[in-house]
């Protein structure tokens, strides 16, 4: 369909004319028909006029729907990647970079480029086309580096361009360069940096990393063959130290510079002999030489070595007295004596086998120790007896050492008090109370004979107060002061019964030789609720407020009681239903409630008292009274004159009617004072009032 305009040919004899669909001046222009089955003609007339035709027929088909999807920005370093843009697959990719259906962005170059996608379907072919954009990298840029030596401190690196990249390499971490982590040798150091369009670059340059001199010597000459370096000649205080001069680099090395450390004058030469340096030193105590050694390549070395002159250190660590029998927590103090003489330097070691941390004074040391003990020593090893601890001092300098040691220590543990109580610590007059030992044992070191051993024993004793009240059932209280006799120990348990209510202190003394610990616990005896209470009134007209004042028995317990109040209406009066409510800030749980009582009747007030022991209730009435209600009977209509007996429907709500009044303006008589007026006589016509009152 996209062949273009077609010239028509195959028609004889030679010029005829050809006519159908899309045909023009012997041209077929497919795009004029579309696709389909098209029919051409072809017509001729010869010399004679005679004219003759013939058709053919043939198919414009249809192209292929071909696809070429947009493709992302690429870097100019990218790797040659494989086109896959084009739909349907199967055709064929051209254009700058492209090759084997593959785009290399460092052929195509910086820039803009068109690629083509072309595929072909029954003969037919179609191209579509997108553009690529191949990014341009950023311009970065590396100083050269200075070679450093071995022992050189770790330093950023720097000269990168653009700034804001990162460097790589053996021995950089986080941009910082650290000689000695990359050794001896060249190393490759990396700059990389990232531009605005995301396309990274880098450059690389070599560093070298310089071997340093080796600083050694050595003295093969002290008096102590394990301890170079010191002098232990004193009181003759001179010390001769002659060293030998032990660098692996010697022949490398150009300077040699040595501060001796006591102020005199430095050693410093190119060169320095094998053997036979030597240099006096007239003090006592520690000095620091600093040796100096300089190689050829520049690099600089350093050595510290310490140099002793004195003697053996004496030290006392004398036995305070009253070591053993200690009850934890407790402290033990020991003099520091005899370290006057000792040089600057020595150091004093304290140990124990207590599992504290050692103590290290240096020169002078104080002149007192305190070791505060936290546990038992039983179980302690390592001292001068089973289950002992001990304090060892040691002074000690290159010379040699001094030992002293405080031993036995012994540390005991006193025992926690502590008893449980079943069936709880609240019961009922005439029941049973179990007391039984909880306490945590503790624990006494004692000497039997030659060595000190543990013994966990405690002696027990029980005090119940007061003495009345009460009677022991099971068990032995025990001596208020038992000895060492079991007999005198009271028992681990004990069952008391308590016949009287009230409160009642139990206490439980348990020791070692490190005294007694006493636990005491409360329990209450309470006895059978009986529930009363007494109203302020019992009688009165609505709205009546009454007060209750509760006198049980068991306001006096040792644990208060739980109370419940309530008012019920037992004969209703009036018509009225039951009205009433709590005031004056009490509730349905108050010991003292106060009530509102709103409509009449006879009412009902009840308390339930519960405790350990029952709930028990209690009750009362109250009667109260409303204004009585009065219906008067129905009076008919006469004629001219009238006598008349009225009566009327009382109800005295709950009261006693004390007083009737009548009224019969125009009557005779005009009133009553009686239930039942009697008759009443009317002379005239009218309309009259009849009135009846009556009174609670």
């Amino acid at each position: 369909m996209n062949n273009g305009s077609i010239a028509l040919t195959g028609g004889t004899p030679i010029g005829g004319i050809y006519f159908g669909p899309g045909v023009s001046g012997g041209n077929f222009d497919p795009l004029i028909t579309g696709t389909g089955t098209q029919t051409i003609g072809y017509t001729f007339t010869d010399s004679l006029g005679c004219v003759d035709s013939a058709s053919a027929s043939f198919d414009v088909l249809e192209l292929p729907s071909v696809n070429l999807s947009a493709f992302s920005d690429v870097c100019l370093n990218t790797s040659p990647f494989v086109l896959s843009n084009g739909t349907p697959g199967g055709g064929t990719y051209f254009g700058p970079g492209v090759s084997g259906g593959n785009f290399d962005p460092g052929v195509a170059g910086a820039g803009v480029h068109q690629l083509g996608y072309a595929r072909d379907s029954a003969g037919c072919s179609d191209t579509a086309y997108a553009s690529i954009n191949v990014l341009s990298l950023p311009a970065v840029s590396l100083d050269s580096l200075a070679d450093v030596c071995e022992n050189a401190t770790p330093f950023a690196l720097s000269g990168g361009l653009p700034a804001g990249g990162t460097y790589s390499g053996t021995g950089v971490s986080a941009g910082i360069f650290d000689p000695s982590s990359a050794g001896v040798g060249t190393h490759l150091i990396t700059y990389a940096y990232t531009g605005g369009n995301g396309c990274s670059n880098s450059v690389s340059q070599n560093i070298s990393v310089l071997f340093i001199p080796d600083a050694s010597i050595s003295d093969y000459t002290s008096s102590l063959p394990n301890a170079p370096f010191t002098g232990c000649d004193v009181p003759n205080t001179d010390f001769n130290l002659i060293v030998d001069n032990t660098s692996t680099t010697i022949s490398t090395n150009v300077n040699y510079t040595i501060d001796w450390g006591d102020g005199s004058t430095a050693y410093s030469s190119p060169t320095m002999p094998l053997t036979g340096t030597t240099h006096l030193y007239t003090g006592v105590g520690f000095f620091t030489i600093i040796l100096t050694v300089e190689g050829q390549n520049g690099c600089i070395a350093d050595s510290t070595i310490s140099v002793f002159n004195g003697s053996s250190p004496p030290v006392g660590f004398p036995q305070p007295g009253n070591t053993t029998g200690i009850c934890i927590p407790d402290s033990i103090t020991v003099d520091i004596t005899n370290t006057s003489i000792n040089q600057s330097g020595t150091t004093y070691t304290i140990t124990n086998n207590s599992g504290d941390p050692p103590v290290v004074f240096q020169h002078p040391p104080p002149t007192t120790y305190t070791h505060i003990y936290t546990t038992s020593s039983c179980g302690a090893v390592g001292g001068n007896s089973p289950n002992v601890y001990y304090l060892s001092m040691r002074a000690e300098n290159p010379c040699g050492y001094s030992d002293q040691t405080v031993q036995p220590i012994t540390t005991s543990i006193a025992p926690t008090a502590d008893f449980s109580i079943s069936p709880d610590s609240v019961v009922c007059v005439n029941s049973n109370i179990l007391f039984s030992d909880s306490s945590a044992d503790g624990m006494s070191v004692v000497l039997d004979h030659i060595d000190y051993i543990c013994d966990s024993t405690s002696k027990r004793h029980w005090e119940i107060s007061p003495g009345i009240g009460w009677s022991l059932q099971t068990g032995s209280l025990g001596n208020p002061n038992p000895s060492n006799n079991p007999s005198t120990w009271g028992s681990s348990v004990i069952d008391v019964l308590f016949t009287v209510e009230g409160e009642y202190f139990i206490s439980m003394i348990i020791e070692n030789i490190c005294g007694p610990d006493t636990l005491t616990k409360k329990v209450c005896i309470v006895p059978e609720p009986i529930a009363s209470f007494d109203l302020d009134t019992t009688s009165g007209c609505v709205p009546l407020e009454v007060n209750a004042a509760n006198t049980s028995n068991s306001l006096t317990d040792c644990v208060a009681a739980a109370y419940t109040w309530d008012v019920q209406l037992l004969v209703p009066s009036c018509g009225y239903p039951s009205s009433w409510s709590f005031i004056n800030g009490t509730n349905p749980g108050s010991v003292h409630p106060s009530f509102s009582i709103n409509n009449p009747g006879q009412y009902v007030v009840s308390l339930q008292v519960i405790n350990k022991c029952n709930s028990i209730a209690f009750s009362d009435t109250i009667n109260v009274k409303a204004p009585p209600q009065v219906t008067a009977s129905a009076i008919p209509d006469f004629c001219d004159s009238a006598s008349i007996t009225p009566s009327a429907i009382y109800d005295s709500c709950s009261g006693f009617i004390t007083s009737y009044n009548w009224g019969f303006v125009g009557g005779s008589p005009a009133s009553s004072v009686n239930e039942i007026p009697g008759t009443i006589s009317y002379a005239t016509d009218g309309v009259y009032n009849v009135t009846i009152d009556a009174t609670n």
